[in-house]
């Protein structure tokens, strides 16, 4: 039996880089004379002195973390008020954030390269329109002695879309009808019909109105969903005229239906072969509540009558959204059952909201011929969001007869514990993009030339003025720095919805859903009891709550995005599910004691802010393994599904250090058989070390020490 020692470097205090032949993870010992090694003898791994470099060694399983954005859950590190008690309360799910997706196999990196990633993985996967582009991982050192503290996660600028300068409001910017409309009305999505519409923005100072016209009979409504950012989620606001929808105090015949709504995109890559972007997992006649004149998706909704008929008047003002509604099953219907689960559209009896200026009237107000309280009719109808608040108003014409000096009347406003089938739906990760629509059908009117006009639409600016050198209303279509600007494709305007991965492009988590074929998730979130009205805890019954926000009713409006936190899951939660495989990042953040990261701090009511709670441990995630490749054994490698001269596994830590120096010997010594009837005769040991890839552990510098046991196979004695 015989102890051999081998090495890469004649002196063992090496630890730092080596442009030597003789690499730490790979040398040959060369003897002076050839030895001898005995018949049917076994080898093991005695000990090994290695040193890590202190850099972060990936590989696919130290890839995945989750973030999460909401109502947080409450747990034993988190503040109890406005959390939820578990996550089926909210409308929510953790999202899987993909570190290095680029990269393949084995690589190294150090903690500089980590933040990088993470910064550009985390704009990848927030989806939420505030914070995309909007979040910054930073490399922290203490001030006097330079040593790496950890990690500071900051998510801000986003936040103050609409909170001072510079005014990140694009008003009226909606591209015009030359700038590649045509791929966006209601035709688009159900065949080749030209266009029975024209679309001219305002200027692009913000004055003026977006006209959104058809101007001739037209056989089938016409729609129109704008390729701009999605509306800001704080203090967003989308405002339509409707002047030209009705005659006051006119006839029905003079009426015409006119709709104004926020909907969601499916979009991936959109082909010249592509005919529809409505969600695939809506079905038009779902339920019995559908609409044959209009065929667009629409999360959110307001449209003005023009025909009698399921409880309404020529002039009534329509106001509703999408959910599920597992209480409206249609028997005879196709496919009833299947589609229970589907979203439906579905009116709010805004009369009997507690809230609403309409509280306690026998129905639908007619802009025809109701006035509203200061004596005037309706001018104009707004859409108002906050978080995952979303509200519905109707502005006055007023005494000037535009809408100037007009008053705003709430329709349905936020109100806590109001009944679920009187209130709006919460916007959910789902519909956390959302993009302006309008819509005319001209049918049964007799004046056909009809308009809606855009007065307001506040959208979130994350992806555009980025430069703080942009004034008002540069940052997107008239750029002042070509470099901050929107996208031009094929010399139109992209990025928005319709390209999504150009500049200026805005990529949802539903969009990713449906592009990975996880609709199952989309459909999950979309039944939560929030949202489903026919859920018995979440809605239906006139005592039940419309969704969880108890506590904001108190909350001024345009605060309630405040009440909203990023949360990080870097292990395996109970609380946040799914997360699977998050594990690594726990560590590498500098997170271990507290892996569910759910105390950002809002910072002077603009950034979400945290920081590392420890100094990261900066070790290889990868197993490091000890290869003899010149002799004789085989061991397999499962995972490389091919045999291999692996002999041992070394542990990534030896109880004292995780990086540097590391003394490694195994508890118990494992001997591979060298398959040998004859004496084997060495001249030398070539020696490697790797990962369970095969690939060589390029993290060990230095001075690296194996020492090897070889013996006689025990004589087994037959009785």
């Amino acid at each position: 039996m015989s102890l051999i020692v081998c090495s890469n470097e004649p002196e063992e205090d090496i630890v730092g880089s080596d442009s030597s032949i003789y690499k730490p993870y790979s040398f040959r010992n060369a003897l002076s004379s050839t030895i001898k090694i005995p018949k049917n003898a076994q080898v093991a791994l005695h000990s090994a002195k290695i040193n890590l470099d202190g850099s972060i060694v990936v590989g696919d399983e130290s890839k995945i973390f989750y973030f999460y954005f909401g109502q947080g859950i409450k747990g034993d590190y988190t503040n109890a008020a406005l959390r939820l008690d578990t996550q089926e309360d909210g409308v929510n799910l953790p999202i899987r954030v993909s570190m290095f997706r680029d990269r393949t196999g084995t690589f190294r990196v150090n903690a500089m390269e980590l933040a990088d990633e993470a910064t550009q993985a985390l704009n990848r996967h927030v989806y939420h329109p505030q914070l995309v582009n909007n979040v910054q991982v930073t490399y922290e050192q203490d001030a006097a002695t330079g040593a790496f503290t950890g990690y500071k996660f900051l998510l801000g600028a986003g936040l103050t879309s609409n909170r001072g300068a510079p005014n990140y409001e694009l008003d009226n910017l909606v591209p015009p009808t030359e700038s590649a409309l045509e791929s966006y009305f209601w035709s688009r999505r159900y065949g080749n019909t030209p266009t029975g519409w024209t679309y001219t923005n305002g200027t692009d100072t913000g004055a003026g109105e977006g006209d959104f016209r058809v101007p001739n009979a037209q056989p089938v409504c016409q729609a129109a969903i704008y390729n701009v950012p999605p509306i800001a989620n704080k203090s967003g606001i989308y405002r339509v005229s409707i002047d030209d929808m009705y005659v006051e105090g006119g006839t029905a015949a003079q009426a015409c239906r006119g709709v104004m709504g926020l909907t969601r995109s499916s979009v991936v890559s959109p082909t010249a072969a592509q005919t529809y972007i409505n969600p695939p997992y809506y079905v038009r006649n779902n339920g019995s509540k559908w609409l044959p004149w209009f065929r667009p998706y629409c999360d959110f909704w307001m449209y003005v009558s023009n025909t009698r008929g399921r409880g309404y008047d020529v002039g009534d003002l329509v106001v509703g959204h999408c959910v599920v509604d597992t209480g409206d099953l249609v028997n005879g219907q196709p496919n009833a059952e299947a589609n229970n689960l589907l979203p439906k559209w579905e009116p709010v009896e805004y009369w009997n909201h507690s809230g609403s200026f309409q509280n306690g009237r026998p129905g639908a107000f007619n802009v025809i011929n109701d006035r509203l309280p200061d004596a005037t009719h309706v001018h104009a109808l707004e859409m108002r969001v906050d978080g995952e608040v979303i509200e519905y108003y109707v502005l006055s014409k007023g005494a000037a007869g535009d809408g100037s000096n007009g008053t705003y009347y709430p329709l349905l406003p936020y109100v806590s514990n109001e009944s679920a089938s009187h209130q709006l739906k919460p916007i959910s990760q789902d519909c956390w993009n959302l993009y302006p629509l309008t819509a005319i059908d001209n049918r049964h009117s007799t004046v056909k030339d009809r308009s809606l006009k855009i007065e307001e639409y506040t959208a979130a600016a994350s992806n555009y003025d980025r430069n703080p050198g942009t004034t008002y209303g540069q940052g997107w279509l008239n750029p002042a720095d070509a470099d901050y600007g929107l996208y031009q494709y094929n010399g139109e305007a992209a990025g928005g919805w319709l390209y999504p991965d150009k500049v200026g492009g805005y990529y949802s988590w539903e969009a990713e859903c449906v592009s990975q074929r996880r609709v199952a998730d989309i459909l999950e979130v979309m039944g939560r009891k929030p949202i489903d009205k026919g859920n018995a805890d979440g809605g239906g019954s006139a005592t039940a709550q419309a969704y969880i926000y108890d506590d904001l009713s108190g909350v001024a409006p345009n605060k309630r995005y405040d009440y909203l936190i990023p949360v990080f899951i870097l292990s395996e939660s109970d609380r946040y599910v799914p997360t699977d495989g998050a594990s690594q990042y726990k560590r590498l953040f500098g997170f271990d004691v507290n892996p569910v990261v759910d105390f950002f701090q809002d910072v002077n009511t603009v950034d979400y802010q945290v920081s590392s709670s420890s100094v990261p441990r900066l070790i290889s995630s990868k197993s490091i393994f000890v290869r003899l490749d010149n002799f004789t054994q085989e061991s397999m490698n499962a995972f490389n599904k091919n045999t291999s001269k692996i002999i041992a596994h070394l542990p990534r830590f030896d109880g004292t250090n995780v990086s540097g120096p590391l003394y490694l010997e195994p508890k118990n010594m494992i001997y591979l058989d060298l398959n040998n009837s004859e004496e084997i005769p060495v001249s030398s040991f070539d020696i490697s070390l790797c990962y369970s890839d095969e690939t060589y552990a390029d993290s060990l510098v230095g001075t690296t020490i194996v020492v090897l046991h070889v013996k006689e196979k025990a004589v087994q004695i037959q009785a």
